[in-house]
């Protein structure tokens, strides 16, 4: 079994500390007002272009769980 550390960041600059700190990879969201939600294309790109690890994205933009197919 292969364990991984996956690290919650809240911005780029959180990046850096996460990777020294030992992440294997990073899941990023912002927070809304019932839950996660997804953060908006330039933060996310900041953050993808400070990593060297995988990083998932939260991807909601809804306060429920579904979505409208757009």
């Amino acid at each position: 079994m292969t364990l991984l550390l996956e690290v919650a960041v809240a911005s780029a600059a959180d990046v850096a500390g996460a990777t020294e700190g030992g992440a294997d990879r990073l899941a990023y969201a912002v927070r809304g007002p019932s839950g996660p939600r997804s953060p908006d294309l330039a933060a996310a790109s900041a953050v993808l272009r400070e990593a060297e690890i995988p990083v998932r994205i939260v991807l909601r933009l809804r306060d429920d769980y579904t979505t409208t197919g757009g």
